[in-house]
């Protein structure tokens, strides 16, 4: 279907916002083979920076706090730069192709050089965050303060759950995207935190999985990491659908203000 069937779909006159929400998703559904390989490279990359810091087993790497940005500043090396960098430009490219694709036509590549370098700070905010969150969970004394950094995480993760959307949809630099991302956390504050907990319960639920179920060799890992990525690319489609329509639900019923 096209951008004018989902901008219909999106209609604030039109159906409730699940119902519009599950027929963005039956139309979009195909999309889902485009969400897989990019959750890909969200899931792996972080994986062989981390193996690339260590050169542990699968075991030790699934087991260890990981975030390019962190395992590149604490091991610098050319190889490590290298692929912090190709992972942030290529990962920005794609996921501002599948954005694009969800509320219009299929599209492989950022809409500008202006989109791309808008959500590619967008990305580079969030790995910060990720590679600060890392280094205090390698850092944490206890039990107790590795809950609470995960807690911390989890509620920054909430604040920034739909900024890339507003850098890509409504065309907002880096930190204007951030702070529409919390307006919209405001507008939908009980759905915003059901679909954040259920990534994050499903995501951890399949990671303990994976690491109990991985004896240290990779390539016996392989597989369990294919389903890994298949699930997780799977959950986080449905939850990309869900936080668009509601996020362009929320501009045209003017629960979040238009942009300035």
């Amino acid at each position: 279907m096209g951008r004018r069937y989902i901008l219909g779909a999106m209609d604030a006159t039109g159906p409730t916002l699940l119902r519009r929400a599950l027929a963005v998703l039956q139309a979009k559904q195909y999309l889902a083979f485009y969400a897989i390989p990019v959750y890909a490279l969200a899931a792996l990359v972080p994986l062989l920076s981390s193996w690339l810091h260590e050169h542990g087993t699968a075991e030790d790497v699934l087991g260890r706090a990981s975030a390019p940005i962190y395992d590149t500043a604490t091991a610098p090396g050319l190889l490590a730069v290298g692929v912090l960098v190709a992972y942030l430009g290529v990962y920005t490219w794609f996921r501002a192709g599948y954005i694009r694709s969800i509320v219009g036509r299929v599209h492989l590549r950022p809409q500008s050089g202006a989109q791309f370098l808008s959500l590619l700070g967008v990305y580079t905010i969030t790995e910060v965050v990720a590679g600060f969150g890392a280094w205090a969970l390698v850092t944490a004394g206890d039990v107790g303060v590795g809950t609470l950094v995960g807690i911390v995480l989890l509620a920054v993760g909430v604040v920034l759950m739909y900024s890339d959307y507003a850098a890509v949809i409504t065309g907002l630099d880096p930190l204007r995207a951030v702070w529409r991302s919390w307006g919209c956390v405001r507008a939908n504050v009980a759905l915003s935190v059901v679909v954040a907990l259920t990534v994050y319960l499903v995501g951890t639920l399949a990671g303990t999985v994976l690491f109990v179920t991985a004896d240290g060799d990779w390539l016996q890992t392989a597989p369990l990491l294919l389903i890994y990525v298949l699930v997780m690319g799977v959950v986080t489609f449905v939850a990309d659908i869900v936080m668009i329509v509601t996020y362009v639900h929320s501009v045209e019923t003017g629960r979040l203000p238009r942009a300035r």
